[in-house]
């Protein structure tokens, strides 16, 4: 079962914002790791035209400068001799996930989280995907198997009929990684009897389906139409999870049931949840330094352990327990980037910057979270992200002046979505310097430069300036 923690579109509510999520454009090509082959194509249209014309696939990298997931896979994976090997078979293209192209083809291919691999064969038809981070020795042979055509889902279900229960839990996996859960089920139940019941013995395909049912449930409860049929999802998201957990899952796997377990359990009374989860949360904390924290470099998934088992600790009343996680996966951050002086160098590891980041944001730490983001802010000074997220941080604390010097840095450096969203921020603190018509200005250029994309955004923008008059109406 792949591990999906990283998702800006469908995330838990309770570390949603871990990520800057204020934060700002793709960076060009040359500031993530170097493309494999042909890095002009800015356009998944004109590397599948390229792709035709040399009969080879197309790796499609959704990613965005705010993704930590993106940064730790570009620094830890996705670069040296199996990288650059990959130039010889297939054509690698960028997208980001924040420009028109890239929303547009990530609604095509039902991509709801980043980082998002998919092969792509030279006629836009999917041949298979990896989704989140992955550790080099995982990454590589999975892009091998796609490139060679063995782990098309149709190949994968092919093998499964006429093989074994691990067979059927290739094959599931593939429709996790796409989120397909209906298609899956229907196609399980479509398998020979037989096999059906060697699989229902086999914990991986047990973890599999109960997985898939507990974010099944999950997705269901947001939609329900009364508060009964979202309980009736709820009691039934927390029965499958349970019996995934019962399935022995891998550490990865048992942090993302916790944290789904803790989504479908937020309007359970506050006992339930605790003697749901407290055990669980126990047993993963026990193993958090030998599985994470004790590695370098920290593996994947590392921080997103210790939001989930740090918050979920604090949502069932366990304070003490809580600021302890977030203690350990801050040292493990700092040692990480230590600079030998007390201080971290935050040029050795960009994604540990933001994870560490993020444990200080939900940890509390405001000053060291502040002093952190300008720091960031300053160590890559060509980049949007930074400057806006600190531009906002300043803004929220009523330094209107100094924001906007950071705010219209980052405006000279935002493409696609945050175009809108560095115009929102700076409008607001423009109109807080008594500058309206300067803020009408930068809304007005904003709205232009983004035609007919981004609805929400720019209606968020529009209501910057009506905020503002029926202030002064008022």
């Amino acid at each position: 079962m792949p591990t999906m923690f990283h998702r800006p579109f469908a995330v838990s509510p309770w570390f949603a914002a871990a990520t800057i999520v204020y934060a700002a454009a793709i960076a060009p090509h040359s500031a993530f790791a170097q493309d494999v082959k042909d890095s002009q194509y800015d356009m998944i249209d004109s590397a599948l035209k390229a792709a035709k014309a040399a009969h080879e696939p197309v790796l499609v990298d959704f990613s965005a400068i705010w993704c930590h997931s993106c940064w730790w896979m570009k620094t830890n994976v996705m670069n040296g001799a199996e990288w650059d090997a990959l130039g010889k078979h297939l054509v690698y293209v960028e997208s980001d996930a924040d420009s028109a192209d890239g929303e547009a083809w990530m609604t095509k291919l039902k991509v709801s989280g980043l980082p998002t691999y998919v092969m792509l064969d030279a006629d836009g038809k999917e041949i298979g995907r990896i989704v989140g981070e992955a550790k080099r020795e995982e990454f590589y042979p999975k892009i091998d198997r796609l490139i060679g055509g063995s782990h098309t889902l149709e190949k994968l279900k092919s093998q499964a009929v006429q093989g074994t229960p691990e067979n059927v839990a290739q094959a599931l996996d593939v429709y996790a990684a796409r989120e397909e859960y209906d298609e899956a089920f229907a196609w399980y139940a479509g398998l020979p009897a037989t096999l059906r019941q060697q699989s229902a013995q086999n914990a991986k395909v047990t973890l599999d389906l109960e997985a898939m049912r507990m974010k099944q449930d999950k997705r269901s409860m947001s939609s329900a139409k009364t508060t009964a049929a979202k309980a009736a999802f709820a009691r039934s998201c927390v029965g499958h999870g349970q019996r995934a957990l019962a399935s022995k899952p891998d550490y990865d796997d048992r942090i993302d049931i916790i944290d789904t377990l803790g989504d479908c359990s937020e309007d359970f009374p506050q006992t339930q949840r605790k003697a749901l989860l407290a055990a669980p949360i126990a047993a993963a904390v026990a193993q958090l330094d030998a599985q994470k924290l004790s590695i370098r470099p920290l593996p994947p998934g590392s921080r997103d352990s210790v939001l989930i088992l740090g918050i979920t600790s604090k949502a069932i009343g366990d304070e003490a327990g809580s600021k302890a996680i977030f203690d350990s996966g801050i040292a493990a951050y700092r040692r990480q980037m230590n600079d030998g002086k007390g201080g971290v160098d935050l040029k050795k590891d960009r994604s540990a910057g933001d994870d560490l980041y993020a444990l200080y944001r939900f940890s509390d730490h405001k000053e060291q979270k502040m002093a952190l983001l300008k720091q960031l802010a300053g160590t890559y000074d060509d980049d949007c992200n930074y400057s806006l997220g600190y531009g906002k941080a300043l803004l929220t604390n009523g330094n209107a002046a100094e924001a906007l010097s950071y705010l219209e840095k980052a405006a000279g450096m935002a493409t696609g979505r945050y175009v809108l969203r560095v115009a929102n921020v700076r409008a607001q603190a423009l109109i807080a310097l008594q500058r309206r018509p300067e803020a009408e200005r930068v809304v007005a250029d904003a709205l232009q430069k983004a035609g007919s994309w981004f609805p929400k955004d720019k209606e968020e923008l529009r209501q910057v300036l009506n905020a503002d008059a029926k202030k002064k109406v008022s």
